[in-house]
């Protein structure tokens, strides 16, 4: 079974995160994947 890591924010096209956090996953061989959640402020209640 494969976890799943990631960002939630918007933007995160100018993101560098998925590209280092995948490497260091990867390098530790845990059995995650990082991925971005953009997602407006807006969907978010208070």
């Amino acid at each position: 079974m494969t976890g799943l890591v990631g960002l939630i924010g918007y933007p995160l096209g100018h993101s560098l995160s998925p590209v280092f956090q995948q490497a260091a996953l990867d390098y530790y061989e845990l059995k995650f994947k990082y991925e971005l959640w953009p997602t407006h402020q807006m969907s978010f209640h208070r």
